[in-house]
């Protein structure tokens, strides 16, 4: 096992996401699987801008420590994803556990991507976010929508007696 899928996997059990469904109810799982493909391609889009940005910024603002931890992080991010469209080309659902995993593995490597490409002023956005001069700004991917929190991890944390 490579160091990069050993530092994707460490991440699951302290995670406390779940993958789910999604869309309306009646979605046959094919469906589903084409969503999530869909937003592979989001995602890919997203890394690409990403990319760009920080090749931008470290032209104008070089900083070689943090230029080599925001490219770990998007190596990371990238094979992520490259492990969601392996799961996916398997599988039934995204119900299936592989998918699962592969899911919330992108999901962390991606908000880890997101908290150091913040430092350079690229920033996720909607298409009703504010716009600001000298700011990239990337598209929420739409597979993290398949992804969120169980329940349990959002309960307030029980008070220390």
């Amino acid at each position: 096992m490579n160091q990069t899928r050993r530092s994707i996997l460490s991440v699951f059990p302290f995670l406390g996401l779940a993958a789910v469904l999604p869309g309306c109810p009646g979605q046959t799982p094919a469906m589903v699987i084409t969503e999530v493909e869909a937003g592979i391609t989001d995602a890919q889009i997203a890394i690409q801008t990403i990319i760009a940005g920080i090749d931008a910024y470290f032209a104008a603002h070089p900083n070689p420590a943090l230029q080599a931890k925001i490219d770990a992080a998007v190596a990371d991010t990238s094979a992520a994803l490259r492990v969601v469209t392996t799961a996916l080309s398997g599988a039934t659902g995204i119900s299936d556990g592989n998918v699962q995993a592969a899911l919330i593995a992108f999901a962390s490597a991606y908000s880890a991507l997101m908290s150091l490409i913040g430092q350079i002023g690229i920033q996720t956005a909607s298409a009703a976010t504010p716009k600001v001069a000298g700011v990239i700004y990337v598209q929420s991917p739409r597979i993290l929508q398949v992804i969120k929190p169980k329940a349990a991890a959002l309960a307030p944390a029980p008070a220390a007696k």
